[in-house]
């Protein structure tokens, strides 16, 4: 009896691990749909997605694969690692180089935005495959 109550008592725990990192993806899905995907759509996709006509700095952030993958910079991003990756810096207008978007920085708030998305992890909905 003990044997099996040991089973069920660590199945219990397994789901509710899984169940409160669903929960925790759902909200970070939500958050990325809400916060951060106005703003790439707004002012990256132009350059940087499946959708440019040519995507610069070999960069796509359309996808997470993208974003972590980077381009000729290296990594856009590294989920749930602020201080590493590119993108932060580019959009703080830390680098000389390159300051993104081009036209003009963006508001603190949604630097900070797109800061707590990364911290979080950077959850994406998967891309629709055809």
């Amino acid at each position: 009896m003990s044997r099996s109550w040991k089973w069920y008592s660590g199945l219990l725990l397994t789901i509710a691990i899984s169940s409160v990192s669903h929960a925790d993806d759902a909200e970070g899905l939500a958050f990325f749909q809400k916060k951060v995907l106005p703003v790439l759509k707004k002012h990256c996709y132009e350059c940087h997605s499946a959708a440019a006509d040519e995507i610069k700095g070999n960069l796509r952030i359309d996808t997470r694969e993208g974003l972590v993958e980077g381009g000729d910079n290296g990594a856009a991003i590294v989920p749930g690692k602020v201080d590493e990756g590119f993108l932060l810096p580019v959009l703080r207008y830390e680098e000389d180089d390159y300051q993104m978007p081009p036209d003009g920085k963006l508001p603190d708030k949604v630097i900070a935005d797109i800061q707590k998305w990364i911290a979080m992890g950077a959850p994406m909905p998967r891309p629709k495959k055809p």
